[in-house]
């Protein structure tokens, strides 16, 4: 029993260390956080995702057979839910990112993880290579950073959208660039949060300033909040002309700020 554990985590760790080094060049180009939890997270979760696929095939056949199922559907019910109250547990606090401008140092990273693998027979001794590779490749990326100009525009934004750094303090200011968007939520996701993970490795800001409060900025906010880690967002309310519906926007952002401790500041002029 004690060589079939030490064996499956042998196997685990050695694959889980080969997908980490060839998965994380992709993962830095395209500006993708990474869960500190992966290595505990995949153990716990292939056993239970072995599970679930042998009982979701055991329905599927049954129910092609006409073969009463009721007690695997509920078993099916029972572990889905299980998964999801483990899904949940997940924080973004757990995510971290790393940033470089050494392309070449990309492509070296999974010739090298092959070669690796290729030339060192024993399972052990690869598994110490990968190891150590791993956390000089990573140490490399976090102590390499790109640094941050004082002020930084965010590229396509026409000078509305500033990523300032001063005193120690990282800002986001939005001057009115949010309400430009159809959807502010798909703009973060998709090219606001890759572009300030790819250039800077940021995952996380001090200040979140909202220049021109709108339904489209309060929904930016809500969104940068779910994806990011904010301290304080301030917005300013001189002479705000919002809408009945701008307003529901806004006391849907305070709650969803408060429920994860993020402080609300509002100002007569931010200017």
């Amino acid at each position: 029993m004690f060589q079939l554990t030490k064996r499956y985590l042998t196997n685990y760790l050695e694959a889980q260390l080969l997908i980490t080094l060839i998965s994380l060049p992709i993962l830095v180009n395209w500006g993708i956080p990474i869960s500190t939890a992966t290595f505990i997270g995949n153990l716990l979760f292939i056993p239970f995702i072995t599970i679930f696929l042998i009982i979701s095939s055991l329905l599927f056949v049954t129910e092609l057979l006409n073969i009463p199922n009721e007690y695997i559907a509920l078993l099916l019910n029972h572990i889905t839910n299980i998964f999801e109250v483990f899904l949940n547990l997940g924080k973004k606090e757990w995510l971290t990112c790393f940033t470089t401008n050494n392309n070449f140092l990309l492509v070296l990273i999974p010739i090298v993880t092959v070669l690796i693998i290729k030339q060192i027979r024993e399972k052990e001794l690869r598994i110490f290579y990968l190891s150590f590779f791993l956390i000089i490749t990573t140490s490399y990326f976090y102590f390499n950073a790109p640094k941050l100009n004082e002020k930084n525009y965010i590229p396509f934004s026409k000078e509305k959208l500033l990523l300032e750094n001063k005193h120690e303090q990282l800002s986001l200011i939005d001057l009115g660039h949010f309400n430009t968007k159809g959807s502010p939520e798909s703009y973060i996701n998709f090219d606001l949060k890759p572009y300030l993970i790819k250039n800077f490795g940021i995952l996380s800001i001090d200040n979140l300033v909202l220049m021109k409060p709108s339904v489209r900025s309060f929904k930016a906010a809500t969104e940068l909040n779910n994806t990011l880690q904010i301290k304080k967002v301030f917005i300013n309310m001189k002479n705000p002309k919002l809408s009945k519906y701008a307003w529901k926007c806004y006391f849907e952002l305070r709650n969803n700020l408060s429920k994860q401790n993020t402080k609300i500041i509002k100002l007569d002029n931010l200017l």
